[in-house]
């Protein structure tokens, strides 16, 4: 007996064929329809992450009519979440290829879950767990989606920054897609984010747009523009978000590369595990935690002045040696558009003293619900005689302040998470800006 021979491609390279032999082939019927399941331990056979196309028509034989088959049948669904989340409905069934190859594999097969969207904790119907891990149990597929797209994930605060592009009169998807990965799927963790988004985009531009041809229905951005979806939906980014009928106890999302499979390393990113620590950090943890930072200072060393980087936003200085990263006002920018909800862009430009900061960010124009202060918390913006940064530990029994800061024309090494004497430190006159309320990475 022949196998089945499939036409794959990786990534963006060429075609490969995978010849799959009958022990190979694991068929299950679901209304009346053989569906190929591949074999989720195979990086060419699987036909999620690394293994998809970037077309529609090359995503590898049974899989590209699986997810034609599940944009038609909850693409209304998701378009009805569009409508009452803002987020992008062709994101949402993409999606389902990434983290399960459109319900083929791991917790979507294995656990009777309905969970296409590799959702973590507890659905409407209840957990399981599987590859140590507990995942959410759905009723329905369309539960699964309303927590992926509702208040669970992409409008758990996480994400508001990337809403930004979702504009009705200037919608950009792509530039959606690449903003919501890097905190979804971020490089920190091993996630090849500039891939992931090629797959996205590809199934987008191709299955998925090959469905709307046949069904007639517009794309993200054309039904943002007919409805007059606001960023955000019903719900403005930076406002209240009205609880997903799924609620029935907290749910996270597994954000790695085709994770959900139980074959690689599961992580957690979207919750942002690793990174904050509750209640502060010790010297050892804080000094882990600047090297990401300490990266992208490295990474952009060599920027002119007076651009946007990463995607962070970061404004870039004349700031040399220590590069165009290296101002303490890039560390705190850096700081609020990662770690919290409040996300600005353009005022940070005319932030140039950084004894400026904390005033801006509690009643100046990037003034978005932080408090000032006099006394240190942990993960507070501080300023002081044209000095800022950020307090990541504290211990007063032992009179002691661990902040992170970055130093303009102090050397590319001055970059660090430093412990100070907190009573002479806080004798410069030091005020803070606190985040308490608006950190997304604890």
């Amino acid at each position: 007996m022949f196998g089945l021979s499939i036409l794959l491609t990786l990534g963006v390279g060429n075609p490969v064929f995978a010849m799959l032999t009958p022990s190979q082939m694991k068929m299950y019927n679901e209304n009346g329809i053989l569906y190929y399941d591949p074999d989720p331990c195979d990086p060419v056979t699987s036909g999620s992450g690394s293994s998809a196309g970037t077309k529609g028509d090359s995503l590898g034989g049974i899989t590209d009519d699986r997810l034609a088959a599940a944009a038609r049948a909850y693409g209304e669904f998701a378009m009805q979440m569009q409508e009452e989340y803002g987020t992008p409905w062709e994101v949402v069934i993409a999606q389902m290829l990434m983290e399960s190859s459109v319900g083929t594999q791991g917790v979507a097969v294995e656990g009777g879950t309905n969970n296409w969207l590799g959702i973590t904790g507890t659905g409407d119907a209840g957990t399981v767990n599987l590859y140590g891990r507990n995942w959410a149990v759905f009723s329905s597929v369309e539960k699964s989606i309303e927590a992926w797209a509702g208040t669970y994930v992409l409008r758990n605060g996480y994400y508001d920054h990337a809403f930004q592009y979702l504009d009705p009169n200037n919608y950009d998807l792509s530039t959606f897609v690449s903003t919501m990965l890097y905190t979804y799927a971020p490089p920190s963790d091993g996630n090849d984010v500039s891939q992931y988004h090629s797959v996205v985009m590809g199934a987008i531009n191709g299955t998925i747009a090959a469905v709307r041809a046949e069904k007639g229905w517009p794309s993200s951005a054309e039904l943002a523009k007919e409805k007059n979806i606001p960023i955000g939906g019903k719900y403005p980014i930076g406002g209240e978000v009205g609880s997903a009928s799924s609620d029935s106890g907290s749910l996270g999302v597994d954000g790695g590369f085709s994770s959900s499979n139980g074959c690689v390393e599961m992580n957690n990113s979207a919750t942002g595990s690793g990174e904050l620590v509750s209640g502060g950090m010790n010297q050892e943890q804080a000094e882990a935690f600047m090297q990401e930072y300490l990266s992208l200072q490295a990474q952009y060393a060599g920027v002119a002045a007076g651009q946007y980087v990463s995607e962070y936003d970061i404004y870039t200085t004349s700031c040399y040696p220590s590069g165009a990263l290296g101002n303490c006002v890039a560390f705190s920018q850096y700081f609020v558009n990662k770690y919290s909800k409040y996300y600005s862009q353009n005022h940070w430009k005319d932030t140039v003293n950084g004894v400026d900061v904390v005033a801006r960010l509690t009643n100046g124009v990037d003034a978005n619900g932080f408090t000032q202060g006099t006394a240190p918390r942990p993960y507070a913006i501080f300023s002081y005689n044209n000095h800022t940064g950020v307090v990541l530990g504290v211990d007063e029994a032992n009179d002691q302040i661990i902040i992170g800061e970055a130093g303009c024309e102090m050397g590319d090494d001055w970059t660090a998470a430093r412990t100070y004497n907190l009573s002479s430190w806080l004798s410069k006159g030091v005020t803070f800006a606190y985040t308490d309320g608006a950190l997304i990475g604890l």
